[in-house]
């Protein structure tokens, strides 16, 4: 045999091996987008079918089968557990286990593997959420919880502050207990100040000498009584109706300043701003709105 017939011969080899294995893991399963037929919530079990078409040896395409019976993957422990409601066409990962997951199904306890599957296709796990969606996100810093059409948020900011809110048509409407313990509905406290609450500050008045930057001064005020311990001051979309009562982002004055800086600032937007004192007795009325168009 000629040194050409041995290489010949391993080259064949090899190549009939490369051909084996390519056949082989073109049968493995083991990440793929999905989408939810049916979902049991108490069981937390899915009937799933994957999204990518199964090509026949003509190299046509078929729908893949339903996968029944598939855990879908919330977050939780023993004692907690976060959870949503899924439906008809909801986007979903589907991870397949190396090993059968029948024993493990049962009882969610150590179990013996399936040692005749490898990838199978009846031993898959789901994850909500994967898919091509995009949202706005409730908040850019904090975490939230929300409807994809953000009309109903839960944010907890890295603050501390905790905001609620719903958007209802051209209304919108908010509960938040901010960083300080202060209740706000709709930007409102709901709580007023007692006898020894500071007076109103006056001669509030804004001015945007630049693009995306905002400045907001007002007189200080006396608080003989009880010494003065902050000032809150908001803003909001003006318009019919006008948007909802929200803190300045990133507010960095002293505590006791008498003026804020908010840049960037989002460009030629009308604004109303008005702000209020507190001491240890309370909040002082709100000072009269402040009305100006961002540069």
């Amino acid at each position: 045999m000629t040194s050409r017939d041995t290489e010949s011969r391993y080259d064949s080899l090899a190549a009939g091996v490369q051909f084996a294995l390519e056949q082989w893991t073109k049968g493995l399963n083991v990440c793929l987008p999905g989408h939810v037929v049916s979902y049991d919530a108490e069981r937390r079990r899915a009937t799933v079918r994957p999204a990518l078409d199964l090509l026949t040896t003509r190299m046509t395409s078929v729908a893949a089968p339903l996968i029944p019976d598939v855990p879908v993957v919330w977050p939780a422990t023993s004692q907690w557990t976060i959870a949503a409601p899924l439906a008809e066409g909801d986007p979903v990962v589907l991870l397949w286990s190396q090993r059968g997951l029948t024993g493990f199904k049962r009882a969610h306890q150590r179990a013996m593997p399936d040692v005749d599957r490898l990838f199978s296709l009846s031993d898959a796990v789901a994850v909500p959420g994967f898919g091509p969606r995009q949202i706005t996100p409730a908040s850019a810093e904090g975490l939230a919880v929300q409807s994809v059409d953000g009309s109903v948020s839960l944010v907890l900011d890295p603050d501390g502050r905790i905001a609620m809110q719903h958007v209802d048509g051209d209304a919108t409407y908010s509960l938040s207990l901010e960083a300080d313990g202060e209740l706000l509905h709709n930007g409102e406290p709901i709580t007023s100040g007692g006898e020894f609450a500071p007076p109103t500050p006056q001669n509030a008045r804004a001015e945007t000498p630049a693009a995306q930057f905002l400045y907001f001064r007002w007189d200080g005020v006396a608080s003989p009584a009880i010494p003065l311990r902050t000032y809150h001051a908001v803003y909001r979309r003006a318009g019919d109706p006008p948007g909802p009562w929200l803190r300045f982002p990133r507010l960095e004055p002293s505590e006791v300043a008498t003026s804020l800086t908010w840049t960037p600032a989002p460009r030629r937007l009308a604004v109303e701003l008005r702000v209020r004192a507190y001491n240890d007795d309370g909040p002082s009325p709100w000072s009269p709105i402040v009305s100006i168009t961002t540069a």
